[in-house]
């Protein structure tokens, strides 16, 4: 009897065991947790190895694709992105350019058709994935496309490709979308800002120096006159100003008047040729100490002759030498020439030259 009463207390403790550990969570269960990853919230990043630059990997879409791939070097720069000369892309006043790198080779026993895909996105400061330019590089060794058949053993060896990201800050991430051959990736990533993978800082006087990293595009260039400057599609170089008393060509002074004239050279930067008249490209205006804004004339001038300056097609390399010119008062105590370049026709500009011209009278 008494043996019986201590099996059905055996069975009655385990059966309460079993429904309090129903009950209650487990220690393991409380402590786990959604991790996000990279991406958006609540999303993990794809599976992908970390990669070095100057290191060659061999990559595979898995479709038959298969290609040795090296990330030479990065760079931040302003210049425009230049991989289609039919269809060049500059940063705007709040963007900047990187300049990207790399090489390709056939590993394969057989002739290997490259059409010139880079396969690149980046990380940009504002955590968005962006993609190249064209989303194809330029061959620099032919300075043309870089797709073409590659015999066995056969690559390019230095191929160009731009991205165009937010002026302020340094992309954190450059990504191949492509895994390499023989891993269970799905891209192959390269973390910036350590070495190998350092992406070359903006030059002066572009870069903003209270960014140490140099990746940051200032918006508005303290400028010097009679040096030229990087600005959208063109180099421009402004000279110090000249006072005009009376008319200008047919342009007569309005009464306690005078005008305020400027030379400027434009040149193409790009590998198409750009339509320069002074005026529809460039946007020029002068502020005083009263904080007034003065705009240029609707019309340029020839740079010796106070006649009209005609606005025409300009080859890649060619400049446009031109004058404009303002209408002040006579007594006016100037401060700055602001001056920016028109991207295209969305209204975007460069940045802006500004020049200090309070000296002039």
């Amino acid at each position: 009897m008494r043996q019986q009463i201590n099996v059905l207390a055996l069975v009655l403790a385990l059966a309460l065991t079993v429904l309090l550990s129903a009950q209650l969570p487990t220690r393991a269960q409380t402590a786990k947790k959604h991790k996000p990853g990279d991406g958006s919230i609540g999303t993990t990043q794809m599976a992908g190895g970390n990669g070095k630059f100057g290191v060659t990997y061999t990559l595979t879409d898995h479709n038959g694709l298969v290609i040795n791939y090296t990330i030479l070097s990065a760079a931040y720069k302003i210049e425009p992105a230049l991989v289609d000369k039919n269809n060049p892309s500059a940063p705007n006043s709040t963007q900047k350019v990187v300049e990207i790198h790399y090489k390709v080779k056939n590993p394969n026993p057989t002739d290997m058709y490259y059409n010139a895909y880079d396969y690149l996105q980046l990380i940009d400061p504002l955590d968005q994935t962006i993609t190249t330019t064209s989303g194809t590089g330029r061959n620099l060794m032919t300075d043309a496309g870089a797709d073409g058949t590659l015999k066995p053993g056969q690559g390019i060896d230095d191929i160009v490709t731009y991205a165009i990201v937010p002026g302020k800050g340094p992309v954190s991430k450059l990504i191949v979308t492509l895994p390499r051959l023989g891993v269970n990736e799905k891209v192959l990533r390269f973390p910036l800002g350590t070495a190998p993978n350092i992406v070359k800082p903006l030059p002066a006087p572009y870069a903003d120096p209270a960014d140490t990293t140099g990746a940051t595009a200032l918006t508005e260039i303290p400028a010097t006159f009679g040096t030229s400057y990087t600005a959208g599609f063109c180099s421009v170089s402004v000279s110090a100003p000249v006072m005009v008393d009376g008319s200008l060509g047919t342009n007569a002074p309005d009464a306690g008047k005078k005008f305020c004239t400027f030379e400027v050279k434009e040149t193409n930067l790009t590998k198409r040729q750009l339509y320069l008249d002074g005026t529809g490209n460039l946007n020029a205006v002068l502020t005083d100490t009263d904080g007034d804004s003065i705009h240029q004339l609707g019309n340029a001038f020839k740079p010796q002759h106070d006649e009209g300056f005609e606005g025409r097609q300009y080859d890649p390399g060619e400049t446009a030498l031109l004058r404009i010119a303002f209408m002040i008062p006579s007594d006016a105590n100037l401060q700055k020439l602001k001056v920016t370049t028109a991207e295209d026709n969305t209204g975007d500009v460069s940045e802006t030259l500004s020049y200090d011209v309070s000296a002039a009278k």
